[in-house]
């Protein structure tokens, strides 16, 4: 999951949720029940290779995971190319995750943005400093 985080870009997932409409419709002319089982989710983050896809049920989830994988797989190759593979989750696990993901960001940012962090780790070196936030 943090693989797919790490490598998503706000333009991938721009460009994924714009077509998502024509995608759904591709995807019913594929597969009906595959549509309806896909009707459940949307697309909250998006890499060059993978869309994530967060889904209210967990039912519908594990649908699109196993029988309809690979017609999801076939038309998200239609639509987005090398984007052709996706990933699921809950959408209560994804606000969970994307509020540690989006945590840790910050505090990685602020402990390199700091120049007096920066100043003490210069001097005496990484291995010697512990860095406590209060």
């Amino acid at each position: 999951m943090k693989a797919v985080l790490e490598s998503a870009d706000k333009s991938y997932l721009q460009e994924t949720t714009s077509q998502w409409g024509a995608l759904m419709e591709k995807i019913k002319t594929a597969s009906v029940p595959a549509h309806a089982w896909l009707s459940d989710c949307k697309p909250v983050a998006a890499s060059e290779s993978k869309v994530l896809l967060a889904f209210q049920n967990d039912m519908h989830r594990d649908m699109m995971d196993t029988k309809f994988r690979e017609v999801l797989n076939q038309v998200l190759q239609q639509t987005f190319g090398a984007r052709a593979d996706f990933v699921t989750i809950l959408n209560s696990q994804w606000e969970k995750i994307k509020a540690e993901y989006v945590k840790d960001k910050q505090s990685d940012q602020s402990v390199e943005g700091n120049p007096l962090i920066d100043e003490a780790v210069k001097l005496v070196g990484e291995d010697l400093i512990e860095i406590i936030d209060s």
